[in-house]
């Protein structure tokens, strides 16, 4: 079993690179790239406020 800090350390990790890959799209005026990694990285912010809740399908 993974440890909280483990989780939240990966998820960090998938952050970064995330808006790693927003920033280069944005760049390179990819702005439909842009807005879905923006969209993903809201999902995982309101998933992480619990204001969101992530389907177990």
């Amino acid at each position: 079993m993974l440890s909280k800090d483990v989780i939240d350390q990966s998820v960090g990790l998938a952050r970064d690179k995330l808006e790693e890959i927003k920033a280069a799209a944005l760049a390179r005026h990819e702005y439909l790239t842009a807005v879905l990694t923006r969209f993903r990285i809201a999902l995982d912010d309101g998933e992480k406020a619990r204001v969101l809740i992530r389907s177990l399908k």
